[in-house]
């Protein structure tokens, strides 16, 4: 009976862990964006993809200039935190 209470009072505290968890990120403005950033970020993958397409053009990469630079887009990728893809280092 004492493993038993044991093991039932440490998925009790998983349980209330995961709990936690969840509702912090539900609170995380990254995790819900509006419909504005989401617009810029779907753009930012439909200019990066023409612009690595053979018919490419400069007004893409202008435009990528534009989005990454964007304070909301910033803003966003800050609060990602490190669940956001880090830049590699230039060394």
């Amino acid at each position: 009976m004492g493993s038993r209470s044991l093991k039932s009072g440490n998925e009790d505290q998983l349980k209330k862990e995961v709990k936690r968890r969840e509702d912090r990120l539900k609170r995380n403005p990254a995790y819900h964006p509006d419909l504005r950033l989401l617009s810029k970020l779907v753009s930012i993958v439909v200019h990066a993809e023409e612009l690595l397409s053979s018919s490419g053009h400069e007004f893409d990469k202008v435009q990528l200039d534009q989005l990454l630079a964007d304070a909301d887009v910033k803003r966003w990728v800050s609060q990602m935190g490190p669940l956001a893809p880090q830049k590699r280092s230039s060394t």
